[in-house]
């Protein structure tokens, strides 16, 4: 695919132009050729091109974007260069502070593309150091999620106990599983087991800034707060690379100097320019109050392509949705592969969706026409 233009929702090649339903892979919020953000990462980028905030270095601009995160009660804060960097660091700290201990992750996931983050996601990877996976088992009724989240924080248990396990890594909504919503008891459970034990370490790169109405997932998912949480992606609207290892207080305090990074965890500045950028412009334009709306629009899409015998079920939180497509057919497969995040590895062939910020009727008319064309 060869792409020509891109521009508000739409996408340009040289056959066609059509929505992007997936954000650009959960990055971009805000819509294509956004002048304000591509403004902020070059004006940000003439005036200080370079900061190593982590030595003691700041910048007007830095100091602004650790003062929104100080102020949502963050601690401490490591600047990277990608929501993988994020995860990273984060595991750097941790392990730490938990030596000789095993990294827990429940798997399919998505933590990122270094050999590590990799290896917790139980993707690809020639990796063998200190992580065990749980393969969790999706679900599409109560009843199945309420019985796999017990038979989970078993094998948490398990494992905390017999494998010396003192750091979990875990995504807060499981979008690369096809959006299967922990319940609050299971967080709860979760909390209990690990409680003085296990560092819990959410990785919301792909579900922050928006997704859930919230800049945080974990506020309206998890009903207590997380040791650290990682973000990324969607923090510059996806126009420039950042991420950001968020550390609670009494992780912060242990942690605190007792590692030196130089380049490897800094932030780059145009990043930074387009994250304060990003904060203006949700604040102005309240695109966090268009996230029900959004949801309602997925909900009732949902509903019809259930009338129409065309999906078996589907789940809707926030901006993203995921539908459980009943046949298959070439068409659904190079809709797949034209739309990074399209697809997930819940074993119910799946097609995931998360509309922008901007999404408008139109938007949401061309989607549901295209999703009942490519199942019919």
């Amino acid at each position: 695919m060869n792409l020509i233009k891109t521009k508000s929702y739409w996408i340009l090649d040289e056959h066609e132009s059509y929505i992007d339903i997936t954000s650009g892979g959960f990055a971009f919020p805000f819509g294509y050729a956004n002048e304000e953000l591509i403004d902020s990462v070059s004006q940000e980028m003439r005036t200080v091109s370079k900061c190593m905030s982590n030595i003691g270095q700041t910048t007007d601009s830095v100091e602004k974007a650790e003062q929104f995160l100080k102020d949502n009660n963050w601690s401490g804060i490591i600047w990277t260069v990608t929501g993988t960097g994020a995860v990273e660091a984060a595991l750097q700290y941790t392990t730490l502070l938990n030596p000789n201990k095993k990294i827990l992750s429940y798997t399919p996931g998505w933590h990122g593309t270094s050999i590590m983050t990799k290896q917790l996601s139980a993707t690809s990877s020639n990796f063998s150091g200190p992580v065990r996976t749980i393969k969790t088992n999706p679900w599409r009724t109560d009843l199945e999620r309420s019985i796999e989240e017990k038979r989970l924080i078993e094998r948490t248990e398990i494992e905390i106990k017999s494998h010396n396990v003192g750091i979990l890594v875990i995504n807060p909504a499981p979008w690369y599983y096809g959006l299967n919503i922990w319940s609050n008891q299971f967080w709860l459970s979760l909390k209990e087991i690990c409680e003085d034990k296990v560092t819990i370490i959410v990785d919301d790169v792909a579900s922050c800034w928006g997704k859930t109405g919230e800049y945080f997932s974990h506020t309206k998912l998890i009903p207590f707060k997380p040791d650290v949480v990682c973000i990324g992606k969607a923090i510059t609207g996806g126009y420039a690379p950042l991420g950001a290892t968020l550390f609670s207080k009494n992780i912060w305090e242990r942690a605190e100097g007792r590692i030196f990074y130089g380049h490897t965890f800094r932030p780059y500045m145009g990043g930074i320019g387009a994250f304060n950028k990003s904060i203006e412009i949700i604040n102005r334009e309240k695109y966090f109050d268009s996230v029900e709306n959004i949801e309602t629009n997925l909900r009732n899409i949902g509903y019809r392509l259930k009338s129409l015998d065309l999906i078996n079920t589907f789940r809707v939180y926030g901006q993203c949705a995921s539908f459980d497509v009943i046949r298959d057919n070439h068409k659904i497969q190079n809709f797949k592969k034209r739309y990074y995040g399209a697809s997930n590895s819940s074993g119910f062939n799946s097609l995931r969706v998360c509309p922008m910020f901007i999404a408008d009727n139109e938007y949401f008319d061309i989607l549901e026409t295209t999703l009942i064309d490519i199942m019919s």
